[in-house]
């Protein structure tokens, strides 16, 4: 068969057949024949349960239009062992090899060639050469088989479509066996309950018939597919067989034409079905199915006979069940007849859905007639539901109401809080800014003033850049309230560590001359994306808490390093340390630790302002003390990792104070 630009192609018309009878020739001995014995077939595979071992061959040349990989599709997927041996080797003058491939419904999901509910197998597809290949098929079951070549992308459409069909029609059965298992509740006629029941079974056999559960729940399992199949359809004949018992009352020796020995006849396929649940574990499955499947035949003949002696039948509103019935039955027959390949596969297959697609479109009709029998008694119950729930609504409404009263007040109070804080913030910005004025002022006269003496004009410009800094910390801290405010986000961008730290170095420099800081910088290239000015407040924040905790006259240490996600300082200073219980506190609320070297004063606020800066930047900070030594070690990402900063902020809201 030619693979040309059509994305499927159906194997049937193109294989050829072998049949071992006795089940035991190795692919040595096919390969010994020459080829001789092989018969062309006319369509499918079609075998029943004539031969124990059955084998198959064709060849594919693949054209330029077609992928170099096909899929060979086989269908339907519950046939026990399939192993196909496909030719590998098409040097000229070389013997062709072959690679060998199992699947099959008794080779487990995760242990096939593709995790796929239908059995896939890929073929590698050299250009305008043939490629030959043997399938190997034995099953207990019947080998009735179909195949198709697919292009991938072919194979991936059919599935969604597939996935949409089998959904809507195993929803279809559930909606059926719920509606008759409501209607059992209410009315109590066993025929509602049979009817559920042969739903469900129904149901179940579709679905392991596609090779679903096998997939998705048990795809380690080799046989279990077998006891799946074999309970789903002893379940078909028995739930079938009680409900034509109940439909036609056949147990009544009045009945005219006499019913009694189709009566025993039916309990005799109970008694079978019943039996033929544990066919499988003692390895008969194959000849209780054979059995099963012609009583089943019977089973379906007996219905048309007593469909016609019985044009009304004995249950109540069993004329309805009967047209379901026969409507369904010659679906089920087809199906049934395709089991022995009697009839081709293309009639067989698919014949489930078919009759339970006509079984929803009447069974509306049924549901109706009940609906209206039991229709007093429903709305006498929803009478009573309805008063008990406007009873519940009233309680309810009125807990709402209480409810809604105690949210207003804790929003008042919650209000009134928000305005206090304000309002206190607003003063002591005020307070604060007043005597830092007074200090520039009095610097500038201080520095214009010629008889100011050069000793007293050196040091101006170093107070006046330390009244600065104080107003920066005011602006981050408490007049801006930045780290309150999720959404402001004016003042971030993009800049490099190296710049940070410059401005930090000089700073420090102008505030504590005398004292020395050792700098190690090897990300000073490295992009981060942040605010610079709350950056630059965090980290010199914590330069000034390292004087304090240090030795006078010690250095201190800066040190950057730079990473692929995020950049680290850290500062480490030469004290007398901090016993190990106040460390952790050190960043929390108006705690700076005892053993501070701090002759200026401070509640530690400045802290827990630091904190609050690193965690909008996503950030982190530790502090450790060992012995006498004191290490601070800030973490923040580099530009262009994670999250925008935007979006951090947005979701690491701080509180400054």
């Amino acid at each position: 068969m030619q693979l040309d630009d059509t994305s499927s192609h159906d194997l049937s018309g193109h294989l050829e057949y072998y049949g071992d009878s006795s089940g035991k020739l190795t692919f040595a001995d096919i390969r010994s024949h020459g080829g001789q014995g092989f018969s062309q077939l006319e369509g499918s595979l079609n075998d029943g349960y004539r031969h124990k071992a059955v084998w198959l061959r064709f060849t594919l040349l693949r054209t330029s239009k077609f992928p170099s990989v096909a899929y060979l599709r086989l269908y339907p997927p519950h046939i026990d062992h399939v192993t196909a041996y496909i030719q590998s080797t098409l040097n000229v003058g070389q013997l062709p090899s072959y690679k060998e491939i199992n699947t099959g419904w008794h080779v487990a999901a995760v242990e096939r060639p593709l995790l796929k509910a239908n059995l896939v197998i890929p073929i590698s597809m050299p250009l305008d050469k043939p490629v030959t290949v043997y399938l190997r098929i034995q099953s207990d079951g019947p080998i009735n088989l179909g195949g198709a070549i697919h292009s991938f992308d072919d194979l991936e459409t059919r599935t969604y479509p597939d996935a949409i069909s089998q959904g809507l029609f195993l929803g279809l059965i559930l909606a059926i066996a719920l509606f008759n298992l409501i209607f059992f509740s209410r009315i109590r006629d066993p025929l509602f309950l049979y009817f559920s029941l042969y739903s469900v079974t129904v149901g179940g056999s579709y679905l392991v018939k596609t090779g679903i559960p096998a997939l998705l729940f048990f795809p380690r399992s080799r046989i279990l597919g077998d006891y799946l199949e074999c309970i789903c359809f002893c379940g078909e004949i028995m739930m079938f067989s009680l409900i034509i018992m109940r439909l036609f009352n056949t147990g009544n020796p009045k009945n005219r034409p006499n019913t009694t020995p189709i009566h025993w006849y039916l309990i005799f396929t109970l008694l079978l079905s019943g039996i033929g649940v544990f066919s499988i574990p003692f390895g008969m499955y194959r000849e209780f199915a054979v059995l099963t499947t012609s009583t089943g035949l019977i089973l379906f003949l007996v219905v048309l006979w007593l469909s016609y002696y019985n044009r009304v039948a004995v249950a109540k509103y069993g004329v309805f069940y009967l047209a379901i019935v026969n409507t369904v039955n010659i679906a089920y027959l087809l199906s049934y007849l395709g089991e022995p390949g009697w009839i081709p596969l293309t009639l067989s297959d698919g014949n489930y859905e078919f009759g339970i697609m006509i079984n929803i479109i009447i069974s509306p009709v049924i549901i109706m007639r009940h609906l209206r029998a039991s229709e007093n008694k429903v709305i006498e119950l929803y009478r009573t539901s309805e008063q008990k729930a406007v009873a519940l609504a009233k309680d309810m409404t009125s807990d709402l109401r209480k409810n809604e009263a105690a949210l207003n007040i804790a929003l008042e109070s919650e209000r009134l809080i928000i305005n206090k804080k304000a309002r206190f913030l607003s003063m002591l910005s005020h307070e604060y800014r007043t005597p830092l004025s007074i200090i520039l002022s009095s610097l500038d006269i201080l520095d214009s003033d010629p008889e100011t003496s050069a000793n007293v004009v050196h040091r101006i410009p170093k107070m006046k850049r330390a009244v600065d800094r104080l107003v920066n910390v005011m602006d981050v801290a408490l007049e801006r309230s930045r780290l309150s405010d999720s959404h402001d986000t004016s003042e971030i961008s993009s800049f490099k560590l190296g710049s940070l730290i410059d401005v930090l170095h000089s700073d420090f420099h102008a505030l504590f001359p005398h004292r020395t800081i050792i700098l190690t910088v090897k990300a000073g290239a490295t992009e981060i994306m942040g605010n610079f000015q709350l950056l630059s407040t965090a980290v010199f924040t914590l330069l000034e808490h390292a004087v304090k905790f240090s030795k006078s006259g010690s250095s201190i240490e800066l040190s950057c390093l730079g990473g692929e996600h995020g950049v680290i300082i850290t500062i480490a200073s030469q004290g007398d340390g901090i016993h190990p219980a106040n460390v952790e506190g050190l960043f929390e609320t108006y705690s700076e630790g005892q053993e501070s070297n701090n002759r200026h004063g401070g509640a530690g606020a400045a802290l827990l302002l630091v904190r609050g800066i690193i965690n909008a930047h996503s950030g982190s900070i530790t502090r450790e003390s060992v012995a006498s030594r004191m290490v601070v070690t800030v973490r923040l990402p580099v530009a262009g990792s994670g999250k925008s900063l935007h979006e951090q902020f947005s979701e690491n809201q701080v509180s400054a104070c």
